[in-house]
C-alpha cells in the first residue's frame, strides 16, 4: 500500500512538474518567435492554392501539367475532367506557379497562406513531455513488486503511449503540409473571338486609343 502511494505521489508530482515545464517552455517559444520576426525562418506556413486557367489546347493540359509537376518534384492527388490538384514542395512552389501560369491565360488565382507555428510547437512540447512521463513510468515499472502496482503502472504507460503515437501522427501531418504545398488547378478552353469579335476589339481598343490621348 505504502508503495502504491509513492507511486501516486510521484505521478501527481511529475505532473504538476511537467506543467510548469510546459507553460514556460510555451512561454520561452513565443518569445523567440516574436525575437524572429519579420523573418520566417522560425515560422511553420501552410499554403493552398488555387488556380484557373483558360487554355488554348485543352486536350493535352493534363498532360502539360503533370509535367510540370513532375519537373518541381511533386506529386498529382486528384485527377479530372477540367481539374487536376497536386503536392509539391514549398520551396518550388512559386517557381511551379509561374509556369503553370504560362500554360495559358490566368482567369482566377488565390494563395491561402496559414500559420501553423503556434500548433505545431504546441504539440512538439506535449510529444516531450509525454515521452519524458512514459520514461519515468517504465522505471517506476522496473521497481514495482507486485501485481496491482505493475498493473496500475502498465495501464498508465499504455495511456501515455498511444498518446505518443497520435501526437507523433500529428506532428507528421504538419511537417507534410509544411513541406508540400497544395494546388488546385481548375482549366477550361479559352474561347477564341470570331471575325466579327476581332473586328470587336480592335475597335474598343481604338477608341480606347483616341480617349486616351485626348
Amino acid at each position: 500500500m505504502r508503495y502504491i502511494l509513492t507511486i501516486l505521489l510521484l505521478g501527481v508530482t511529475f505532473s504538476c512538474t511537467t506543467s510548469k515545464h510546459y507553460n514556460a517552455a510555451r512561454q520561452s517559444k513565443s518569445m523567440s518567435i516574436q525575437k524572429s520576426m519579420p523573418g520566417t525562418e522560425h515560422h511553420k506556413m501552410v499554403y493552398d492554392v488555387t488556380l484557373r486557367i483558360a487554355i488554348d489546347e485543352i486536350d493535352s493540359a493534363a498532360v502539360r501539367i503533370k509535367r510540370t509537376v513532375y519537373s518541381k518534384k511533386g506529386m498529382i492527388v486528384e485527377a479530372s475532367l477540367n481539374k487536376t490538384v497536386c503536392r509539391v514542395p514549398a520551396k518550388r512552389l512559386e517557381q511551379t506557379l509561374q509556369q503553370l501560369s504560362a500554360l495559358g491565360k490566368v482567369r482566377y488565382k488565390n494563395i491561402v497562406a496559414k500559420d501553423v507555428t503556434d500548433t505545431y510547437y504546441d504539440f512538439k512540447i506535449r510529444l516531450e513531455n509525454a515521452q519524458k512521463a512514459n520514461n519515468r513510468y517504465l522505471e517506476l515499472l522496473k521497481r514495482a513488486n507486485n501485481v496491482t502496482d505493475i498493473l496500475r503502472i502498465e495501464k498508465e504507460v499504455e495511456r501515455l503511449t498511444e498518446k505518443i503515437e497520435t501526437l507523433k501522427a500529428r506532428l507528421d501531418n504538419l511537417d507534410r503540409m509544411i513541406d508540400y504545398s497544395t494546388i488546385t488547378i481548375e482549366y477550361s478552353r479559352r474561347e477564341k473571338p470570331g471575325l466579327i469579335g476581332y473586328i470587336g476589339v480592335g475597335l474598343y481598343h481604338s477608341v480606347k486609343w483616341l480617349f486616351v490621348r485626348n
